[in-house]
């Protein structure tokens, strides 16, 4: 993995290029909803509805969740690259395809058993009522976020079925995931901070604007955000896989997500929760994994894994005083700077009330003024290190 030669003095040099503090920037403006903001390569931002106030925006995405919108697959019309991952939880795969009637570049194509998948959302909740993953939810959701021109999220070209499967045709990021950009990373120390920190950046704003539209992710993970070095402007992260979102902020006793990225309020049935604050912890634990290329546990379940038991009756900062790093064997604070471990406790903090915010509007209304978020941390800040060598 070759080095990118460090930037002019006051200029940031990262992975995503020269262009990201500007679009980060813009990104930053539709949040607070300080401007009407134009994202590179979306549409201006107009009405408030659209850069994400509450209102009109649960009804507008409940109207496009309802849609089936369903078309004829023609195997003929498709050519197949080559496979891409199982898609274990819909009982499927995702396969990388051309295809051979439109300019459609490549695309990831999920395909699914139509008996899973049925042939409406409607159906599809009265026949599977308890189901934590929701396939129309993804479909919808993805829908609606284009219709919104939301950069961090892929296209969705058309949903199909033949007799027996049922096909979800979307825009293909390349590189790839987190997961695999992560292993593939080398460096280590400030300089793997440099490298992470833009993406960190670009994941928070991303998901804090999804919040701001209404919506929780729930499923956040390596896996579930992946990269387009292709966009124009520069690469950007894109979130995916929608299928546990939910259009509601206070739940009681659903459970979603991965092990690892749960926030352990989930596991209080009896407590509502706040979703948005458990993708918050699920960005944390991304955010941990980027920068040692580990897990901090295995589950956040009490009682199920040590290291998070430790965690929890130690506290984050003995953890990372006592466990090492699994590529260069030093201690986690001997490899973290101060700025992220502050960053990584307020972030994967246990106490919902204590956990920093993603920025979101409704955390800056009346009421709930002075809550600290990530964009108040020194780690984000785009000038932190910005002499060191960093990875490409």
């Amino acid at each position: 993995m070759a080095a990118v030669p460090v930037a002019e003095k006051g200029r940031p040099n990262d992975f995503f290029g020269d262009q990201v503090s500007k679009m980060l920037k813009q990104v930053s403006d539709a949040l607070t909803g300080s401007t009407p903001s134009v994202i590179e390569g979306g549409d201006q931002f107009s009405s408030d509805s659209e850069k994400g106030s509450t209102g009109r925006t649960e009804a507008d995405v409940q109207r496009i969740l309802d849609r089936a919108d369903v078309q004829p697959w023609v195997d003929s019309e498709w050519e197949l690259v080559r496979t891409l991952q199982e898609a274990v939880r819909n009982y499927g795969r995702v396969d990388l395809m051309r295809c051979k009637t439109k300019p459609l570049g490549f695309v990831a194509v999920k395909r699914m058993p139509n008996k899973w998948v049925t042939s409406s959302p409607q159906e599809f909740n009265t026949t599977y009522p308890k189901s934590s993953e929701k396939p129309w939810f993804d479909i919808g959701a993805t829908r609606y976020l284009n219709n919104v021109n939301f950069p961090y999220v892929c296209k969705l070209h058309g949903v199909f079925q033949d007799a027996e499967l049922s096909f979800v045709a979307m825009s293909a990021a390349h590189p790839g995931d987190l997961f695999s950009w992560c292993d593939r990373l080398t460096k280590q120390g400030l300089e793997r901070e440099a490298a992470i920190r833009p993406v960190a950046r670009q994941s928070a704003s991303a998901v804090a604007w999804l919040h701001n539209l209404g919506i929780a992710h729930r499923d956040l993970s390596l896996e579930n955000i992946l990269i387009d070095s292709r966009e124009q402007g520069g690469p950007r992260i894109k979130l995916i896989d929608f299928g546990m979102g939910t259009l509601s902020r206070f739940i009681t006793g659903e459970v979603r997500g991965k092990q690892s990225y749960q926030a352990p309020e989930q596991h209080v049935e009896t407590v509502a929760y706040d979703a948005y604050l458990c993708d918050t912890f699920a960005m944390g634990v991304i955010l941990f994994c980027l920068a040692t290329q580990d897990y901090p546990w295995q589950s956040t379940i009490s009682g199920e894994c040590q290291l998070f038991s430790f965690v929890s009756t130690r506290g984050l900062r003995a953890f990372l005083n006592r466990r090492k790093h699994r590529k260069c064997k030093s201690k986690l604070v001997d490899v973290l700077s101060e700025p992220l471990m502050k960053l990584l406790e307020g972030m994967v903090e246990f106490a919902p009330d204590s956990r920093l915010t993603l920025g979101e509007q409704c955390f800056n209304e009346a009421g709930v003024a002075g809550r600290s978020s990530v964009l108040d941390m020194a780690w984000m800040d785009e000038w932190v290190d910005c002499d060191d060598t960093i990875a490409a």
